[in-house]
C-alpha cells in the first residue's frame, strides 16, 4: 500500500513539474524503476523475516515440552508453546473458542496475561483467571516459559515476594525458569 501511495504521489509531482525539469526521461521509465526497487525491497524483507522465523523455530525445537508432565507450565508473552499460541490467538480474537480449545489442551497449562499494560497482571487458564497459590500447591513443580526476560519475576514478586527459582536456562530469545525441577533442552 505504501508503494502505491508513493508511486501515485510521484506521478502527481511528475505531472506538475516545472518546464525547466522536463527532460528526455519518460515518467513511465522512472515509475517502472521505482516499482522494481519496491518489489526488490519486498522480496528482501520477506527473505529476512523467513530467516528470522527459521532461527526462532530451531530455538523452539530445543525446548523439551514433554519432560516433567506433572509440572504446571506457565507461559508469558511470547512462548514457543503450541498451547500458548492457541491461547494468544483465541485471546486477541475475543476468546470465543476457549471452551472448544480447552478440550485439546492439557490441564497443567497456564499463562501470565500481561497483554494490556494498564490492567493488573493475572494468571489464566482456558476458563479465566486462576489463583497462583492454588496452582503452586496443586503441582509439585513449576516451569515458566517466555521471551519477556523479567515477566515471570515481576508476576511472582507481586504474588510471592522473594520467590526463588531452582534453575534457569534459555534457548534463543526464550527464557525458562523452573521450581522443583531442572531445565531440559533437547
Amino acid at each position: 500500500l505504501a508503494a502505491i501511495s508513493v508511486l501515485l504521489s510521484l506521478r502527481v509531482l511528475w505531472a506538475v513539474r516545472p518546464e525547466k525539469f522536463r527532460g528526455h526521461v519518460s515518467g513511465h521509465s522512472i515509475g517502472s524503476f521505482i516499482v522494481i526497487i519496491f518489489i526488490a525491497a519486498q522480496i528482501n524483507g520477506i527473505k529476512r523475516v523467513a530467516l528470522h522465523f527459521e532461527v526462532l523455530r530451531q530455538h523452539a525445537e530445543k525446548l523439551d515440552y514433554r519432560s516433567n508432565p506433572a509440572c504446571a507450565r506457565i507461559y508469558n508473552y511470547t512462548s514457543s508453546s503450541p498451547v500458548f499460541a492457541l491461547y494468544l490467538a483465541d485471546f486477541v480474537t475475543g476468546g470465543h473458542q476457549s471452551k472448544a480449545i480447552k478440550n485439546l489442551s492439557p490441564d497443567n497449562h497456564y499463562w501470565i496475561n500481561d497483554w494490556w499494560a494498564w490492567k493488573p497482571v493475572e494468571l489464566r487458564d482456558w476458563d479465566g483467571k486462576v489463583n497462583f497459590h492454588k496452582i503452586r500447591n496443586e503441582y509439585s513443580c513449576l516451569i515458566f516459559h517466555g521471551s519477556k526476560r523479567h515477566a515471570a519475576e515481576q508476576f511472582l514478586n507481586i504474588q510471592t515476594p522473594k520467590f526463588l527459582y531452582q534453575a534457569t536456562c534459555s534457548s534463543g530469545p526464550e527464557v525458562i525458569k523452573t521450581v522443583n525441577t531442572s531445565c531440559v533442552l533437547r
